[in-house]
């Protein structure tokens, strides 16, 4: 199933994603895959673009983020880590500094995490060599840049829950049903 339209209250995930960047953000973008259906949907004033690259995952939508965002560096998130906050994105933006091509989360003993992740306009061009080589593996990416981590504090570890099965998203719902999260 496609993980941004599973429902999370009234709103899909990929609704309170928009809103939560649109509340923080001058810009949102949305990246999705050729011929996925947005419509009906509260994105609030989201742009909403498809992958250049095609079938190239996660790093194709970050390449694509990167060439089509306004800005000098950008916060990516996917619509699959349902507890990214403000308290994150505050921390992420605190670290940022020019010369890095990215500042990322880790766990005090695990490696950096891609997202959430705040990235450089210019690593892009570092993007899409990766790809135009084949390479696809945001692990590959990790190894050649220059990457700022944030050790994650083991309170917040929470924010690295992703849904990659329909057992994690119903984790997920019975966890924000006890917190009350997405409620509005």
């Amino acid at each position: 199933r496609d993980k941004a339209l599973l429902k999370f209250g009234a709103k899909t995930i990929l609704e309170h994603l928009a809103h939560f960047a649109g509340a923080l953000f001058s810009e949102t973008l949305i990246i999705i895959n050729k011929g996925k259906e947005l419509n009906n949907l509260d994105l609030k004033e989201a742009n909403v673009y498809e992958d250049l690259i095609q079938e190239s995952g996660p790093l194709a939508g970050l390449y694509t983020g990167l060439v089509y965002s306004k800005n000098l560096s950008s916060c990516m998130f996917t619509c699959d880590m349902p507890f990214v906050d403000d308290f994150i994105v505050r921390k992420l933006v605190e670290h940022w500094e020019a010369g890095f091509n990215a500042v990322c989360l880790k766990e005090a003993e695990g490696s950096c995490q891609p997202f959430p992740g705040i990235y450089h306009r210019s690593s892009r061009l570092l993007i899409k060599s990766l790809l135009e080589s084949g390479e696809n593996s945001m692990r590959q990416f990790f190894e050649i840049a220059d990457v700022k981590s944030v050790v994650l504090p083991q309170e917040r570890i929470e924010v690295l829950t992703n849904m990659n099965h329909m057992g994690d998203y119903h984790r997920v719902l019975k966890q924000m049903e006890q917190s009350d999260a997405f409620s509005s």
